[in-house]
């Protein structure tokens, strides 16, 4: 998930999944977990890079955060995610509209992406900025095997279309994705097992 990150720390502290917990001091493969998370900002752009391990096969999780169509499943602070037909340019297009809060600062985003995707290795999103409420986006994600499970390396960045507070910098969006990122990364681990038995039923 930029998350994710919108206002963009808003949303980062909601998104896409994807709004990661701090790193977890538990190392079993059994076990869905932050192993780094990182913010920063500079001229207006905010980065997010978070490393996490999920206890699932690279399949089953790429299927999960490649379903914009399930992605209330994941946090109830994205309000609606769907598929749109593709572009002009015929590349497919995906819509989020997500509402998250830092502090007193609240906001709705709405955003229009392209979606690149290699199955089961990388999904790539660019926002389109004149639908969207951000003026630059881009999102990475990256799926390795890892032991008995996935290791996902996320990757954000993101330029707000709209003022936000200087109060509310990298420090604060941390802070947040560590307490409201956990039931995400839950969620998504337990969504893609779920896929994982599924495909077992059907082999």
């Amino acid at each position: 998930m930029p998350c994710n990150p919108r206002a963009w720390l808003a949303a980062c502290a909601a998104t896409v999944a994807v709004a990661w917990p701090a790193p977890s001091p538990v190392h079993a493969d059994s076990v869905d977990r932050i192993v780094s998370v990182e913010v920063e900002h500079e001229r207006g752009r905010y980065t997010l890079e978070s490393v996490s391990h999920f206890a699932a096969p690279p399949a089953s999780v790429f299927a999960v955060l490649a379903d914009y169509d399930g992605f209330a499943r994941i946090s109830g602070a994205i309000r609606e995610a769907r598929e749109l037909p593709p572009g002009g340019d015929g590349r497919p297009r995906v819509y989020t509209l997500v509402r998250g809060c830092v502090m007193f600062f609240c906001r709705t985003i709405e955003r229009v992406e392209t979606l690149q995707t290699e199955p089961y290795t990388r999904i790539v999103t660019r926002v389109v900025p004149d639908h969207s409420d951000v003026d630059y986006g881009e999102t990475r994600w990256l799926f390795f095997p890892d032991g008995g499970g996935t290791r996902v390396e996320l990757q954000m960045v993101m330029e707000p279309g709209f003022w936000v507070p200087p109060l509310i910098g990298p420090a604060l969006v941390k802070r947040r994705l560590q307490r409201d990122g956990e039931r995400a990364v839950v969620n998504i681990g337990e969504l893609a097992r779920a896929h994982a038995a599924a495909d077992a039923e059907h082999d």
